[in-house]
C-alpha cells in the first residue's frame, strides 16, 4: 500500500493490525503514521517494531509515545534510536525506563536528555548508569541532579565525573555526599569546588579528605569552612595547610583551634600568621606553641598578643623571645609581666 494510504487508515484499523502486519510496514510508512494512529499502537505491536522502524520515527512521534509503549521497546533497540527522539520522550516515559533501557542508552543519548528529563530519573535508574554515561553528563544536567540521585552514584564513579560537573552540584547535594564519595573525589574535583559548595561541607565530609588534598583546595574555600568543621580538622590536616590557607583562616576559625591543633602548626604557618590572627589567640592556644616556634613569629605578631596571653607565657617562652620581640612589647604588655617573667628577662640582659 501507498504510504499515504497507510496514513489514512483509521485508528480502529491500526489498533487491530497484527504484529506481523505492523512490522512488515516500510520505515517510511511507520514514519508517516499520525500521532493519533501511533497512540493506539499496543505494547505488543510496539515490541515488534523493527530496529529500522524505531530509528525512523520522527521527533513528534517519539514525543507522543506513552509510558507503556516506550517500556515495550527492547533496550538494544532503544540504544539505536535517534538522540533527538530520546530527547523528545515525555518525562513520564523517561521516569519509567527500565534499568536495562537506561544502561543501554549511548552517552550521546544520555547527555542529550533535557534538564527536565534528567531531574525525573529515579535513584534506581541513576544507579544503573554506566561510568561512561556519568562521565558524559553535561554540566547543565549536573546542575539539576538531586540529593537522592547523587546518593545513588558509586564513589568510584563519582571520582571519574568531570570536574566541571562536580563544581555545579547544588549545595544541598554537596552537603549529603557520603564520606566514601567525599574521599573518592580527586584533587582536581576538590580544587574545583566553589566557595558556596565549601560552606556546605560537614565535619564528617572534611574529615574524609586526605591532608594533601585539603592543602590543594582553594584558600577561599578553606576560609569558609564552618567553625565546627575547623575544630575537628586532624592535626595532620592542620599541619598540611599551606601558609596561604593558614593565613586565610578567619579569627572565628582560629578561635576554635584546639591546643593539639595549635601545637601541630608548622614553623612556617606560625611565621605567616597575620597580626589580627595573633591578636585573636587565647592564652591556652599560645601555651601550646613551642618556645622555639614562638621565637620565630613576627615581632608585630608578638606585639599583637593580648595582655592576658602575655601574662600567661611560660618562663621558657619568655626566655626564647628575641631581643626584637621583647623590645616590641607594648607598654600595656610590659605592665602585665609577672615577677618570674621579668626575672627571666633580666637574666637575658
Amino acid at each position: 500500500m501507498e504510504t499515504a494510504d497507510i496514513a489514512a487508515l483509521s485508528t480502529a484499523v491500526i489498533a487491530k493490525l497484527t504484529t506481523a502486519q505492523l512490522s512488515a510496514m516500510s520505515t517510511a510508512q511507520v514514519a508517516n503514521l499520525t500521532t493519533k494512529q501511533l497512540a493506539v499502537v499496543t505494547t505488543a505491536q510496539m515490541a515488534k517494531l523493527t530496529t529500522d522502524q524505531l530509528i525512523g520515527l520522527s521527533t513528534a512521534q517519539a514525543a507522543s509515545l506513552t509510558t507503556a509503549q516506550v517500556a515495550a521497546i527492547a533496550a538494544a533497540d532503544m540504544a539505536l534510536m535517534e538522540t533527538a527522539d530520546i530527547a523528545a520522550l515525555s518525562t513520564a516515559a523517561v521516569a519509567k525506563l527500565s534499568t536495562a533501557q537506561i544502561a543501554a542508552l549511548t552517552t550521546e543519548q544520555l547527555s542529550g536528555l533535557s534538564t527536565l528529563q534528567t531531574s525525573v530519573l529515579t535513584s534506581t535508574q541513576v544507579a544503573a548508569l554506566t561510568t561512561d554515561q556519568l562521565i558524559g553528563l553535561s554540566t547543565k544536567q549536573a546542575t539539576v541532579l538531586t540529593t537522592l540521585q547523587v546518593a545513588a552514584i558509586a564513589a568510584a564513579d563519582m571520582a571519574l565525573m568531570e570536574t566541571a560537573d562536580i563544581a555545579v552540584l547544588s549545595t544541598a547535594v554537596i552537603a549529603k555526599l557520603t564520606t566514601a564519595q567525599m574521599a573518592a573525589l580527586t584533587t582536581d574535583q576538590l580544587v574545583g569546588l566553589s566557595t558556596k559548595q565549601a560552606t556546605a561541607l560537614t565535619t564528617l565530609q572534611v574529615s574524609a579528605i586526605a591532608s594533601d588534598d585539603l592543602a590543594a583546595m582553594e584558600t577561599a574555600d578553606i576560609a569558609v569552612l564552618s567553625t565546627s568543621v575547623v575544630a575537628k580538622l586532624s592535626t595532620a590536616q592542620i599541619a598540611a595547610l599551606t601558609t596561604d590557607q593558614s593565613i586565610g583562616l578567619t579569627s572565628k576559625q582560629l578561635a576554635v583551634l584546639t591546643t593539639a591543633q595549635i601545637a601541630s602548626l608548622t614553623t612556617d604557618q606560625l611565621m605567616g600568621l597575620s597580626t589580627s590572627q595573633a591578636a585573636a589567640l587565647t592564652s591556652t592556644q599560645v601555651a601550646a606553641i613551642d618556645a622555639d616556634d614562638l621565637a620565630v613569629m613576627e615581632t608585630a605578631d608578638i606585639a599583637a598578643l593580648s595582655t592576658s596571653v602575655i601574662a600567661a607565657l611560660t618562663t621558657a617562652q619568655i626566655s626564647a623571645l628575641t631581643t626584637d620581640q621583647l623590645m616590641g612589647l607594648s607598654t600595656a604588655q610590659v605592665a602585665v609581666l609577672t615577677t618570674k617573667q621579668v626575672a627571666v628577662m633580666r637574666r637575658m640582659t
